[in-house]
C-alpha cells in the first residue's frame, strides 16, 4: 500500500485540487493533517478522497510563531505511517507539488516488497514563470540533489525522533533507517511554490518573518 502523507493549511485557492487530481492514482490513500485552515482547505481534500483530520496544534502556523514544524510532521508520519501498516509506504508531497515523468505502475513497482531497498530518492523542479521551466542556479539546485520522498514503514519497533529547528525539519523522522535508492531524472517533482510572482512574494513574506 502506498499512503500520500500531506500537512495542509489554507490551500484551498492555490493548487490542491491540481495537485490531489494529479496525485491520487499514485496512492491508494491520501492521509491529509490540515493544520487549522480558515478557509475550504479540508473541504477540497476531501472532495478529492482525503482522509482528513485536524492537527491536535492546530491554530496560529509555525511562519513567523514560536511554534515549531515538527510536531505537525510528527503527528502527520505517525498517522500515514499507521494507514500505511508495517511494510506499507508513505509518499510525502505538499499541496504545491506534483509528480512528473514517473506514472503510477512506475511508482508501484518501486514498492514492491521484494526490493530491498527502503527508501526512494528523486529530484525537484522549482517552476518559474512557466510549469515547463525551472530555476538551477545559486541556492536553486534541488533538480541536481535528490531527496527522499518515498519510505517503507518499519516492521520493527520504532521510535522517532525530529530534528528542533522551527522550519525545514524534513518529512520523515530523522532516524529512519534507510537504504536509499535514485530514481533517476526526468523523474522528480514539479514544484509550483515558485511558478508565478506573486507566490515567490508570498513565500518570501513567510520566511521574512520565520
Amino acid at each position: 500500500m502506498i499512503v500520500g502523507a500531506l500537512l495542509v493549511r489554507n490551500e484551498a485557492d492555490r493548487y490542491l485540487a491540481r495537485v490531489l487530481t494529479a496525485m491520487r492514482p499514485f496512492c491508494d490513500a491520501i492521509v491529509a493533517l490540515d493544520d487549522g485552515s480558515t478557509d475550504a482547505t479540508a473541504d477540497v481534500c476531501r472532495a478529492h478522497g482525503c482522509e482528513v483530520t485536524t492537527a491536535d496544534s492546530a491554530g496560529a502556523d509555525w511562519w513567523g510563531s514560536a511554534r515549531p514544524e515538527a510536531p505537525r510532521r510528527a503527528e502527520l508520519w505517525r498517522l500515514a505511517a499507521a494507514r500505511a501498516g508495517p511494510g506499507g509506504w508513505v509518499l510525502a508531497f505538499d499541496a504545491d507539488m506534483e509528480l512528473v515523468g514517473l506514472r503510477p505502475e512506475d511508482l508501484r513497482k518501486l514498492a514492491d516488497p521484494a526490493i530491498l531497498t527502503n527508501a526512494w530518492a528523486w529530484v525537484l523542479y522549482d517552476a518559474w514563470n512557466a510549469d515547463t521551466r525551472h530555476r538551477v542556479d545559486g541556492h536553486w539546485q534541488a533538480s541536481v540533489h535528490p531527496r527522499v520522498w518515498m519510505v517503507r514503514v518499519p516492521t520493527e519497533p520504532f521510535e522517532p525522533a525530529w530534528p528542533r529547528q522551527d522550519v525545514h525539519v524534513g518529512h520523515f523522522p530523522a532516524n529512519l533507517p534507510m537504504n536509499i535508492g535514485v530514481v533517476p531524472p526526468p523523474a522528480g517533482w514539479r514544484h509550483l511554490a515558485y511558478v508565478r510572482p506573486e507566490d515567490r512574494a508570498r513565500k518570501h513574506a513567510q520566511y521574512a518573518t520565520a
